[in-house]
């Protein structure tokens, strides 16, 4: 019956790995471009100096390890008005954009590292060997424990 219990536990800690490692996949030059130009179009400004010919390379450097998942939901924050920044009407620079993108992921990164030490701790438990000497010193100890807790004949007599 564990088992059972530890293969489904690993089939789904497996599933859960592939999803967020999924979500967190680099995004391509499309949806850098995609979310660039969906800000534009809601009537924020490209910063100073950075020609719309330079817009897509910019960007596309800054973002090329940055996730899908951390990307649109940067993209969403920043058209929402929910960063605290200086000029709510100008789109981040590149660097700030991609640390933005990359704070918004961290929480999924974290979830991954979680999950892969958990199903790490339990490939090492189910890796550990039964000893019988240690399963006999615990039965030892079990039942020395028990009958330590358990009130003798002679104890309960003279409390009567």
């Amino acid at each position: 019956m564990n088992e059972i219990v530890s293969t489904v536990q690993q089939s789904t800690s497996a599933q859960q790995i592939s999803a967020l490692t999924e979500r967190l996949a680099p995004a391509g030059d499309e949806v850098v471009k995609s979310s660039i130009l969906s800000l534009l179009r809601m009537g924020l400004v490209l910063p100073q100096n950075m020609e719309a010919s330079d817009m897509a390379a910019a960007y596309g450097f800054a973002l090329a390890k940055v996730s899908i998942h951390g990307i649109k939901a940067a993209t969403a924050k920043i058209a929402r008005g929910e960063y605290q920044r200086d000029f709510m009407d100008i789109i981040p620079r590149p660097p700030e954009f991609a640390a933005l993108a990359r704070a918004e992921e961290a929480s999924i990164r974290a979830d991954l590292v979680r999950l892969r030490e958990t199903e790490a701790s339990r490939l090492l438990c189910k890796s550990e060997p039964k000893n019988e000497e240690v399963k006999a010193r615990i039965r030892e100890l079990v039942a020395s424990a028990k009958s330590s807790l358990t009130p003798s004949k002679e104890k309960v007599e003279t409390a009567s």
